[in-house]
């Protein structure tokens, strides 16, 4: 069950788990409504929820999300992933072709017209 499943130290891990409580906490009510449980099975079922600790993991995730927040601000101070001026240069370059396509077509329009 997933109140068993001790996920590893990854926000993602601790996301996937809590949707799939709420999908099982919802089934759980569903057949619950349905009736014809016996007390042992619900004594089962309570310790089940009760022994869920959904809070147990999350310093060692946050100790983990800071520490690779950390790793890829260091990563990025010694190597962008983006280099804006290799981008702004691509811009440049394509608002020069784009002029002398412009330009090109003016004198095309210029010579048709005088002949």
């Amino acid at each position: 069950m997933v109140t068993a499943w001790d996920p590893e130290p990854t926000e993602i891990s601790h996301l996937v788990r809590c949707t799939c409580a709420a999908i099982v906490y919802n089934t759980t009510w569903q057949a619950l409504q349905a009736g014809g449980w016996s007390d042992d099975q619900l004594a089962q079922l309570q310790h089940e929820w009760e022994s869920a600790d959904f809070f147990k993991g999350l310093p060692d995730t946050e100790v983990f999300a800071r520490a690779c927040h950390v790793t890829t601000c260091q990563l990025e101070r010694q190597q962008p992933l983006f280099d804006l001026s290799l981008f702004l240069q691509a811009a440049a370059e394509e608002r020069w072709a784009e002029a002398q396509k412009e330009a090109e077509a003016d004198r095309q329009a210029l010579h048709e017209g005088s002949v």
